[in-house]
């Protein structure tokens, strides 16, 4: 699920670059330049984040709160 959302933010952020930086459309550039970095990030977040939770980072810190049920 977290990959699809990452390669949607890639996608959108190389499409948001193309109209941004090619210069299609010169009065749509500051906002297209604007949505690429926001999308660049978000990508760049995205994997961050499912790096982090596939290495099981936050499986410690999940399983201190829950109750002990076993």
């Amino acid at each position: 699920m977290m990959s699809n959302w990452a390669i949607t933010f890639l996608l959108l952020a190389f499409v948001s670059g193309l109209f941004g930086f090619v210069g299609m459309g010169e009065e749509a550039a500051p906002l297209a330049r604007l949505l690429f970095n926001l999308f660049l990030f978000l990508f760049l977040a995205a994997v961050f984040v499912r790096n982090v939770w596939q290495s099981g980072a936050f499986r410690a810190w999940r399983d201190e709160d829950l109750p002990n049920h076993r």
